[in-house]
């Protein structure tokens, strides 16, 4: 299906491919190649092409520590006393983008970043720095680019055996592009390669590295077509599709800027910010799921809120600041994902109070193990409760690997802190040779399992002790993913049930305003 002439909204810059030496694509049609704004050549569809990289150099980067992200440079300056106290120079800077004009308003997105005065030339020293820091200044790491990356491109057409070089980026135009072997899913448990086909606009540049970076330019609601059906299952019903459609949005104009530092795009393709996967997937549903919601997002106090979503809660949202190091934000509050509470499990970060919610099955929205549900939310029964099954030496080998530590035989996992949620955002691993702390839901599900585990909601229970080691370690678990903000299958039953997008937007984050920009 061919996208509209013409959309509303802003441009946006999506990393399709990044860190490669060659990148191999085929127009669908007629399109142009233009370098540094020169037309370079034409190509016809069906044919190969190899773009690569020619004596290319790095970019110079340096690391920064940054003690937080203020909307207003007052409260940074705040900010940086309070840092300063405490015997640290510290640099404030503006950054994302200055203002979102449209002819509803001008709506700020600008954000001012306190750093330390202090610049690393490596990002293990940045990290011990940080590590040296920890009780006493919470931050986070930064890369800047100092001096650019600089090499040549080289264009090949294969098919007609021609070649090109240019020490520009490269764009093409005018057509949809097939790009070969893109990875989806990495270090998840649907990791694979796929072809997939971008619209116009596609750019070849060099990264960071001095590599080869892929990057669809695209208008902004085409780029939530190109998300929506691959954050959400297209057979959910539309209304939840529509606020799905607003989450996407509202989460790329709130990011845009913020994300990336130092490298040539807004946003990458995969899980990290939304899986973008060009337009493979778009059919009548999507389309008009975005069109109903064109220029729709989600507003606090004057600004575009990071309006961010997990696949599965468990059966209870979480506290943005419990899962991630930021400041508490009043549209990202843990709740149940439900119509009451839960007083007989609650509160769920008590070992006593999670076995108990984990081990049952308590009603929720995102519940779908049992009663009479549509096709498309088959997939989602595995999750809501799941079981993973970990022997001695698969456990030992996976957190050797994760944290480049030799534990010995793994004695226990001990949960250190707990979320709103009940998920493990510390958990203590108790080895005969030294033991180790795991800081963070994601790096928790990284470690302890290769491809990721579902979620950080989870109980230990040790099994078949051989000597006092145990030799099987079960993980019976709640959800899949972070558990902020809307619980995806929450919403499709909501949607099923015959609440509006508008209702679902509300409850999954009730002090937020719906607001057109165009």
């Amino acid at each position: 299906m061919p996208p509209p002439k013409a959309y509303r909204g802003p441009e946006v810059r999506i990393g399709i491919l990044t860190g490669k030496t060659a990148i191999e694509f085929s127009p669908m049609g007629r399109c142009q190649i233009m370098a540094g704004g020169i037309l370079l050549t034409q190509g016809d569809s069906g044919e190969t092409w190899i773009v690569g990289v020619k004596d290319s150099n790095p970019a110079k980067v340096v690391f920064r520590l940054v003690a937080g992200s203020m909307s207003s440079r007052d409260r940074a300056r705040e900010k940086a006393r309070e840092v300063e106290a405490l015997g640290f120079k510290t640099l404030i800077k503006p950054i994302g983008m200055s203002s979102f004009a449209l002819q509803t308003g001008v709506f700020p997105t600008l954000y001012y970043r306190v750093y330390l005065a202090d610049t690393f030339e490596t990002d293990s020293s940045a990290r011990a720095f940080r590590e040296q820091l920890k009780n006493r200044l919470d931050t986070f790491i930064v890369r800047e680019i100092a001096t650019p990356s600089s090499g040549q491109l080289v264009l090949k057409n294969v098919t007609k055996n021609v070649q090109y070089e240019t020490a520009e980026s490269i764009q093409i135009s005018g057509a949809t592009i097939q790009i070969r072997d893109i990875p989806v899913g990495t270090g998840f448990h649907w990791e694979k390669l796929e072809n997939r086909a971008y619209p116009p606009v596609l750019e070849f540049t060099l990264d960071v590295h001095g590599k080869l970076s892929a990057i669809n330019i695209i208008p902004l609601e085409l780029y939530v077509e190109g998300v929506l059906p691959y954050e959400m299952p297209n057979g959910f019903p539309e209304s939840a599709l529509r606020a799905q459609a607003v989450c996407i949005r509202s989460k790329a104009l709130a990011l845009k800027g913020l994300v990336h530092s130092g490298d040539p795009f807004d946003f990458c393709g995969e899980v990290h910010c939304q899986v973008y996967g060009g337009l493979d997937r778009r059919n009548f549903l999507v389309s008009r799921a975005v069109r109903k919601t064109e220029g729709q997002v989600l507003f606090k106090d004057g600004r575009i809120l990071d309006a961010v979503y997990s696949a599965v809660c468990g059966g209870h949202t979480d506290n943005v600041e419990e899962i991630w190091n930021t400041s508490p934000k009043v549209h990202l509050k843990a709740r149940v994902d439900g119509p009451s509470s839960l007083k007989r499990y609650e509160p769920l970060d008590q070992e006593e109070n999670v076995r108990k919610w984990i081990l049952e099955s308590p009603h929720a929205y995102c519940n779908t193990i049992n009663g009479d549900w549509p096709s498309a939310f088959a997939y989602t029964k595995k999750y809501f409760r799941w079981e993973v099954r970990l022997s001695q030496d698969e456990l030992r080998t996976q957190l050797e690997k994760s944290t480049g530590k030799s534990l010995g035989a793994i004695l226990n996992m001990v949960p250190l802190k707990r979320t709103q949620s009940g998920r493990i955002t510390q958990l203590k691993i108790v080895g005969t040779e030294r033991d180790t702390v795991l800081e963070g839901e994601l790096t928790i599900r990284k470690a302890l399992y290769s491809s990721t585990l579902w979620s950080s909601c989870f109980i230990v229970i040790p099994q078949n002790p051989l000597e006092g080691i145990p030799q099987t370690f079960i993980l019976k678990g709640a959800g899949w993913g972070h558990g902020v903000g809307m619980c995806q299958t929450g919403a499709g039953v909501l949607a099923f049930c015959g609440k509006s997008y508008k209702t679902i937007l509300k409850f999954y984050f009730p002090n937020a305003e719906l607001k057109k920009l165009y």
